[in-house]
């Protein structure tokens, strides 16, 4: 006897059991559904927690937060960083994105058009990069760019010539074809570039590529290069070119993050934009008590002892963080840089280490011993030109700043900058 086994009853009433973090993804995405104003705020939370904690782990301290002002602070900080990391990934895909859909619209283009395009916008990428960084000189990068340009229209235009009958009117055809097609998208695209370097420069500034070897930064530009390429190319091809390029600007941020060590850049941005910190040089108003207490901390005088309650002034210093109950000031030494006949003042690293980071020594205040505070710009007037010794000493405007240990006071062209940087207020002496 045969037994009839429907079909139907197979297929819905005996279901394969599912798997345990196949449910547990299952439950998620309904209590995601089913509450998503929830689910987001939890989000923004977590990600606005992830990008303070980098940054306090950039800046080697963590300040002590009120648990009643920490829900606004972290979604301040979600926001901010989720739209400088959301445009930053953007723009990293963005040419290569236009340059795909372009490539629609010219019917005829070959998959070599493409190459070549790709070719052309990643090495004027892999140049503007070199000379960002200081690997070549501005009028080597130019010159550079420029035969690059020459040789990608040369090869597009001998390729054009190979695929074609040799006519009269060719040539007159064949640049026809790339300004209405091909060459006009691929300038707009190189010029698009603009924005994508801009932000690894950006990153780049904040990260260890700034300190790397030449040896080691241009290996790091090669491999943004071959990335960018890869990216232009991939999206050249149809399909489902938006989910390619929300994977592959995933992919190329990280890629830059690892090549300039900047994964904390982001949460460097977003401090900055939002006011939470990164002065690089404040005119901070204290009490004749704090001041002293500086001074003793630092082991020389940045201020002028005043009566407890009066009020003193510290300039130079860097705001480094006034998130939550605290404030970090941070010193270091100074010096005169010169660019032609634009002068400022910068904070100095070791005179035996000039590759090296900036070495702040920090003092930590209760906010409310800093009673006010205002940024201060580093430009200098225009000032005769002549070598500055580099000082050991931490910057202050005072003319009476050595230590007690018989350290020099700064030089005097350095405490007439210092001077013109940090003047008093009208009305005060």
């Amino acid at each position: 006897m045969r037994i009839k086994v429907d079909s139907t009853s197979l297929r819905y009433g005996m279901r394969r059991p599912r798997s345990a973090t196949n449910g547990l993804v299952a439950k998620l995405l309904d209590h995601a559904a089913a509450n998503p104003i929830k689910v987001l705020s939890v989000a923004a939370l977590l990600f606005g927690g992830l990008l303070l904690l980098v940054y306090f782990a950039r800046i080697e301290f963590l300040p002590d937060i009120n648990l009643e002002a920490a829900p606004s602070l972290l979604y301040a900080t979600a926001l901010m960083g989720l739209l400088i990391v959301s445009f930053a990934a953007a723009s990293m895909v963005m040419p290569g994105l236009l340059l795909a859909y372009w490539r629609d619209d010219a019917a005829e283009s070959h998959f070599s058009d493409v190459l070549i395009a790709a070719a052309l916008n990643a090495l004027t990428w892999g140049v503007a990069l070199s000379w960002l960084f200081g690997q070549l000189g501005g009028i080597t990068a130019l010159c550079i760019t420029a035969a690059l340009w020459c040789a990608s229209m040369v090869l597009w235009v001998r390729w054009i010539a190979s695929r074609q009958p040799r006519a009269s009117g060719f040539y007159r055809h064949a640049l026809n074809r790339l300004g209405a097609r091909w060459l006009l998208p691929a300038a707009f695209s190189a010029l698009l570039m603009v924005t994508p370097v801009a932000f690894i420069f950006a990153f780049g500034l904040r990260g260890d590529i700034v300190y790397a070897s030449n040896a080691q930064a241009i290996g790091r530009l090669v491999l943004l290069v071959l990335a960018a390429s890869t990216v232009f190319i991939s999206l050249s091809q149809s399909g489902s070119r938006i989910r390619t390029a929300a994977f592959l600007a995933a992919l190329l941020l990280f890629l830059v993050f690892a090549a300039t060590g900047s994964f904390s850049a982001a949460s460097v941005m977003v401090v900055g934009k939002l006011g939470l910190g990164e002065y690089t040089a404040v005119r901070a108003v204290v009490s004749g008590k704090t001041c002293r207490q500086i001074n003793l901390a630092l082991g020389q005088a940045v201020c002028r002892e005043t009566a407890d309650e009066d009020a003193t002034v510290i300039c130079p210093a860097v705001l480094r963080s006034r998130i939550g109950s605290q404030a970090l000031l941070e010193f270091a030494a100074m010096s005169i840089e010169r660019s032609g006949t634009n002068a400022s003042l910068a904070w100095q690293s070791i005179p035996e280490q000039r590759d090296k980071p900036v070495h702040y020594r920090r003092v930590v205040l209760d906010k409310a011993q800093l009673l006010t505070w205002s940024s201060v710009p580093l430009a200098l007037s225009p000032m005769p030109a002549g070598p500055t010794p580099a000082p050991v000493i931490l910057a202050s405007a005072l003319t009476d700043s050595g230590s007690s240990s018989g350290i020099e006071e700064q030089p005097l062209e350095l405490r007439t900058a210092l001077a013109q940087v940090c003047k008093p207020p009208f009305g005060m002496p």
